[in-house]
């Protein structure tokens, strides 16, 4: 390829960073003279052909082309720059939900309820949306939290990092064992943490009831995020009820309507969760009956806060694309367009120091992998429970730090 007709970037500053990567805000320059401001989020440099983090960077990549829906952010291509591969996105300028549910002008009521109408229907697209073969790939989020929930200035409202998304495409890359799970542990659904547990949207509507509780409440569901905590709710149907309960009784005076809603989509149990379609036309309905400003009308008059600056090494570097091959050792001292057939490697999974536990677990607000053991034996007093098994069962949890691209704060 020609290096005229390759495009360029102009990176701006680094509006988000995570485990194995980062993203940026950039100027891409097509070779027809076109400029759009985008979002590129490149893993590190030292990530091989072979790693998870690749595999599921090309899944989201093909997932967020596949998926037709305005609150989901659209993706436009695979890129290698500096090295690095990416996923070039569409860009929102404005905040996180997380920024619009904080400081004294945070997001009221009736343009919250939006929020959570908007993001519902994007999910129920994309557990319909078709592949190739025209079968549905029944797309479950697995994260829905606050930082993946763009606010833009106009109003838009963008549902992002489809990253550890699970999705029924024979073809997808990426491959989580049965006995691992992934997610962000304070907007994780019960059924989560148990050990095979299918994938399904009710999971995702579970995430929903979080967010428009912490949008009401002024505080998190699971304001205790510590992995221990919320895992043996889990499996404890009676302590996520008392939960609920206390939780609810915080709450400041609501309709209804509105509190029976969000009661549905934190039922511990999933089949008892609306599904996201109907969850969209009723939260809509109650958005319609509530007073107070659209959401467009509070972007028009909100005062959007720029974030604390962060360390980038590419920013205001202007990078040409180049050729994507995905054994980067060995493409190292390739010639320009030559294509190295990839490496295999197989890595050793990390294992947990046993003074994790100790330390108080898994940082809340990051997506993360566990791996979870069932092991005969009772539960003892501090442990946590993911799957059981007859009288009870011992676990065992290894982190495997599977966060991709976090974005700030949470």
């Amino acid at each position: 390829m020609e290096r005229e007709q390759l495009r360029r970037f102009r990176m701006g500053c680094c509006v988000g960073r995570g485990g194995f990567g980062e993203v940026y805000q950039a100027e891409m320059a097509s070779p027809g003279g076109l400029t759009r401001t985008i979002a590129v989020k490149l893993l590190r440099r030292e990530v091989g052909a072979d790693a998870e983090a690749l595999r599921r960077l090309r899944d989201e990549a093909r997932l967020l082309a596949c998926i037709r829906h305005p609150v989901v952010v659209r993706g436009f291509d695979l890129v290698r720059l500096d090295g690095r591969i990416g996923l070039v996105t569409e860009f929102v300028e404005g905040e996180d939900l997380l920024t619009c549910l904080r400081g004294e002008d945070r997001l009221p009521l009736r343009p919250l309820l939006q929020v959570i109408a908007e993001l519902a229907s994007g999910l129920s697209a994309a557990w319909s949306t078709t592949g190739e073969h025209g079968r549905p790939l029944r797309i479950v989020h697995r994260d829905v939290k606050p930082t993946n929930v763009r606010i833009g200035r106009h109003g838009v409202v963008k549902l992002l990092d489809f990253g550890i998304a699970r999705f029924s495409d024979a073809d997808r890359e990426a491959r989580t064992d049965s006995d691992v799970v992934i997610g962000s542990v304070p907007y994780m659904a019960p059924e989560r943490f148990v050990a095979k547990a299918a994938a399904s949207p009710a999971a995702d509507v579970y995430g929903l009831g979080c967010l428009l509780y912490e949008g009401l409440a002024g505080r998190r569901f699971h304001d205790d995020g510590r992995i221990h905590v919320v895992s043996a709710m889990a499996v404890d149907s009676g302590r996520s009820a008392a939960h609920l309960a206390e939780r609810f009784a915080q709450l400041p005076p609501l309709a209804p309507a509105i509190v029976d809603a969000m009661r549905s989509c934190l039922s511990h149990d999933p089949a008892a969760r609306p599904a996201p379609a109907d969850l969209a036309a009723d939260v809509a309905a109650l958005a319609e009956s509530a007073v107070g400003p659209t959401l467009r009308e509070w972007c028009r008059a909100h005062v959007w806060r720029i974030g604390p600056p962060r360390l980038a090494t590419l920013e205001g570097r202007v990078l040409v694309e180049s050729p994507i091959v995905l054994d980067e050792p060995a493409v190292a001292d390739a010639p320009m367009g030559e294509v190295v057939p990839p490496r295999i490697v197989h890595e050793p999974r990390p294992t947990l120091d046993p003074s994790f536990y100790a330390k108080g677990g898994i940082r809340s607000g990051h997506a993360e992998a566990i791996e979870v053991g069932a092991v005969a034996g009772a539960v003892a007093a501090g442990c946590f429970v993911i799957g059981m098994i007859a009288a009870g069962v011992a676990l065992a949890v290894t982190v495997a730090g599977f966060a991709m691209f976090t974005g700030a704060g949470s």
